[in-house]
């Protein structure tokens, strides 16, 4: 737990003796202290969101630098959103893409696994299209680069196109080992409660995005929900007051949908209806 946790940290790095952790204890310690307490991946520590409230209650020159998949939820918290890296424009120019730094972060990891890779003029719009296939999110473009060792970038793309969640690196030896995004979306879809997992799936029976009012009458997703998926960094915020999965998020939710044949059936139903409503309705603006 997170009392453990920081108790362990506080003792290495103080040099004293770890003990069973004393949540009274510790906080009157942060109390006499000026410091920043890192806590990545809180999400993994079975955190207890009222001792960090204690702690900023009580230790008024101690600031907590949080990494997490999902919103804390405390009253002084500050949420910084991280989306993916700067993309290349669909067409760059080799100057404009070098400067990119989701190309930059590519070909990085291809020269970790393929030493004599370059960047160049021939392979670059497969490797731009890579960085926009998986949204220039840092851990789909390392494990895309990991590949480069036994495939072309043009037929890389072309796989990433065919199963964009790329699974797995290829062996041990690629730069995150054996993990991939399905661990990472397994991890994430797990600590959601089952409402929440259900609404996921039924979200992925939109391709391109949706509005709200669609969500309502497709999936009955209310935007209390829809703000609990975004919170937990599973919905994305698009142009235009619409929403959306990450392609390779939606691969994976409609995989689980899949599995249930009678309700993905009933989900279908209901977006073929309330588009062709959508269609009846504008009817007028589709011509003239």
């Amino acid at each position: 737990g997170l009392a453990e946790a920081l108790a362990t940290a506080l003792s290495t790095g103080t040099g004293e003796a770890a003990r069973p952790p004393d949540t009274e204890r510790l906080i009157d310690w942060l109390c006499t202290r000026e410091m920043l307490l890192i806590l990545d991946g809180y999400e993994r520590l079975a955190g207890d969101t009222h001792l960090l409230q204690e702690i900023l209650r009580r230790a008024p020159e101690v600031r907590l630098l949080v990494t997490s998949r999902t919103r804390l939820g405390v009253r002084q918290e500050r949420a910084l959103p991280l989306g993916g890296l700067d993309l290349p424009a669909a067409t760059p120019s080799p100057a404009e893409a070098e400067k990119a730094s989701a190309v930059q972060l590519f070909v990085a990891g291809a020269q970790g696994a393929a030493p004599d890779f370059r960047l160049t003029a021939e392979n670059l719009p497969a490797v731009s299209h890579i960085c926009r296939l998986v949204d220039g999110l840092p851990l789909g473009i390392l494990l895309a680069a990991a590949w480069v060792r036994i495939l072309p970038v043009d037929r890389l793309a072309a796989e990433i196109e065919r199963s964009p969640e790329l699974a797995r690196a290829p062996g041990a030896e690629a730069p995150l080992g054996p993990y991939g995004l399905r661990e990472t979306f397994e991890t994430s879809y797990s600590l959601l409660p089952r409402a929440e997992q259900a609404l996921f799936r039924s979200l992925s029976v939109f391709h391109a995005g949706f509005t709200p009012e669609a969500a309502r009458s497709i999936a009955g997703a209310e935007l209390p929900d829809l703000a609990a998926l975004h919170d937990a960094s599973l919905l994305q915020a698009l142009p235009l007051g619409r929403l959306g999965l990450h392609r390779a998020l939606r691969e994976f939710a409609f995989a689980r949908l899949a599995a249930q044949p009678a309700a993905l059936r009933e989900l279908q139903e209901l977006h073929s209806h309330y588009y062709l409503a959508l269609l009846r309705q504008n009817a007028a603006l589709l011509s003239g």
